[in-house]
């Protein structure tokens, strides 16, 4: 093999790790600990190097970041012959954190302004060990980001494995899942997806948080795999399956919404405001802006709690938290026209500030309704619209 130059420490010229096919901006080596030699160009002998390849796959060169914004480093590492052992990650030569299984990945939060190098280096059973290309980022001033945000209140009660028909073996449960992890992958094509943001409770006779994440982030957890997804929401919910809360479930999404609009949460981003909408009230020019917040509910039966409670209570956002100039409930029965809980849970809802003769309120009672299920969690999880009609409106485009 012939012979190759790369950027050679001098104090330790015959480690791998000390090599790099770029200079440092100020000619010593980027290891710990700082300044500890300078770096030479030469000419050095492939064959003591390792077989090993690794690069940083995230962040990207040149990527920007908030400040107190939790930086994701994520490695890919391989070895020609032998087993890599741990990948160990640098900023500015400086050790911060190791992984020691594929993938890779380590999360660090910077303390100031600034540029910063990032770097992993992979090493073997055998101690050899080799560096990445050095990734710049730039950390700035953290900005006000306009949130977007979408509940979902999902029915997790016994009756949601039953059998969506005689003619599809396929249960509600099944359905639900599908349609809610294609309803919210689809919105990847949103330019802004990091700032649309999802929060799940599964619900039955308890309520629970699922997941609460931004569209862009649950479409990288889950590895651009919809049906990795939608596998993660049906074990989800697979694992309650008691009564049916509807009073608790909306309890929960009333008090998780006000504290996003007071920013008494715990939320994942520190520095927001909700992002609004401007909308026209039915036929007339009249316009109003509202915030982009939907709380959606599907459910397939009627209240029931743990004691054995019966008694449906009003709809909490028909005196919206402040921030809210809108009851942003939306409705969803699986089930006929004539089942007692349809009827209870439309009479629970309001009607579209769209079409404001239209409740938010849609009905899963035929297969063609029941494959429109995707789209209403699109629609809800993009906080795009409120009714069968702003669907529809959806659908056409």
């Amino acid at each position: 093999m012939a012979p190759i130059k790369k950027w050679v420490c001098k104090t330790y010229p015959d480690d791998p790790a000390h090599m790099f096919d770029e200079p440092s901006e100020d000619g010593f080596c980027p290891c710990d600990p700082p300044w500890h030699g300078k770096q030479e160009y030469r000419v050095i002998n492939p064959d003591p190097l390792p077989g090993i390849r690794v690069s940083l796959l995230s962040p990207k060169d040149r990527s920007a970041f908030s400040e107190r914004e939790p930086i994701r480093m994520t490695a890919e590492a391989t070895v020609e012959r032998g087993t890599i052992t741990k990948v160990d990650f640098l900023v500015n030569g400086r050790k911060v954190g190791e992984s020691y299984a594929p993938p890779y990945s380590f999360s660090w939060l910077a303390e100031r302004q600034g540029s910063y190098d990032l770097t992993a280096v992979a090493w073997d059973r055998q101690g050899a060990s080799k560096a990445s290309e050095v990734v710049r980022i730039a950390l700035k001033s953290e900005l006000v980001r306009e949130i977007g945000l979408s509940v979902l209140l999902m029915d997790a009660s016994a009756s949601m494995t039953d059998p969506i028909s005689d003619q599809e073996p396929k249960t509600k449960m099944q359905q639900v899942a599908e349609s809610a992890a294609s309803g919210i992958f689809d919105l990847q094509r949103l330019q802004n997806n990091q700032d649309a943001w999802v929060t799940a409770f599964k619900f039955d006779d308890r309520v629970e948080k699922m997941f609460e994440e931004s569209v862009a982030g649950l479409i990288r957890r889950f590895d651009k795999d919809v049906r990795k997804f939608a596998a993660y929401i049906h074990d989800e919910l697979f694992a309650m399956q008691q009564g049916t809360d509807i009073n608790a479930a909306l309890r929960k999404a009333y008090t998780y919404i006000d504290g996003f609009l007071q920013k008494k949460l715990d939320f994942p981003v520190r520095n927001y405001i909700p992002m609004y909408q401007p909308i026209m009230r039915g036929d007339s020019a009249a316009s109003i802006s509202i915030p982009n917040i939907r709380v959606m509910m599907y459910t397939d039966g009627m209240q029931y709690d743990s004691n054995e409670g019966r008694q449906l209570k009003p709809n909490p956002f028909l005196q919206p938290p402040a921030g809210l100039n809108h009851d942003v409930l939306i409705g969803a029965f699986f089930g006929r026209s004539s089942d007692e809980g349809c009827s209870e849970l439309k009479d629970l809802l309001s009607n579209c500030p769209i079409h404001e003769d239209t409740k938010q309120f849609f009905l899963f009672d035929t297969a063609k309704k029941i494959d429109h299920m995707k789209h209403l969690f699109r629609m809800a999880s993009g906080a795009s619209g409120f009714c069968p009609l702003c669907l529809g409106k959806e659908l056409r485009r």
